[in-house]
């Protein structure tokens, strides 16, 4: 089973690669622009061309954390579309896209309690650091990729089950 999780953001997304529970890569993708719609369209090629690449069984996505800053959630809402977007237009079908809520995937890295945003990413990357010790974690994009594969994982066994 081929899972490609993905942490969409509008500057830099984590990505993780699994067959199985193994971790086959994990990366961030960072993109440039001063406006969010430029972003948008090469964070959907990007996507598109990987999906194209290679074919996986499931795509997890984590759904926006909308929190208290509007402006934040809307933009947060957009790229979740253009990705969800994206994934439907590499041809896969919506059936194999699995939504994350970013506290099942914080769960899935360990963490038990809601703790402050920044101190979340700190825990998060240091949970999966240990979790995965030969992947080199360098940004929370990537922790986040790797625990949203994990909630999928869980996920797709439940409903085996």
């Amino acid at each position: 089973m081929k899972i490609l999780a993905i942490d969409p953001a509008s500057s830099s997304i984590g990505l993780a690669k699994f067959n199985g529970e193994e971790v086959v890569d994990c990366f961030t993708f960072s993109t440039k622009g001063n406006l969010l719609i430029d972003r948008m369209l090469v964070i959907s090629k990007f996507i598109i061309k990987l999906l194209r690449e290679d074919k996986y069984d499931y795509i997890a996505v984590e759904t926006p954390y909308l929190g208290f800053n509007r402006s934040t959630a809307m933009k947060m809402g957009q790229i979740f579309g253009i990705t969800s977007l994206s994934i439907l237009l590499a041809g896969y079908k919506s059936d194999q896209i699995i939504q994350i809520h970013p506290m099942t995937a914080k769960k899935a890295a360990g963490l038990t309690t809601v703790v402050k945003r920044e101190k979340g990413k700190k825990l998060v990357i240091e949970f999966m650091s240990k979790r995965f010790p030969n992947i080199d974690i360098v940004d929370d994009n990537m922790a986040d990729a790797l625990a949203i594969g994990l909630a999928a994982i869980n996920i797709i066994k439940e409903k085996q089950e």
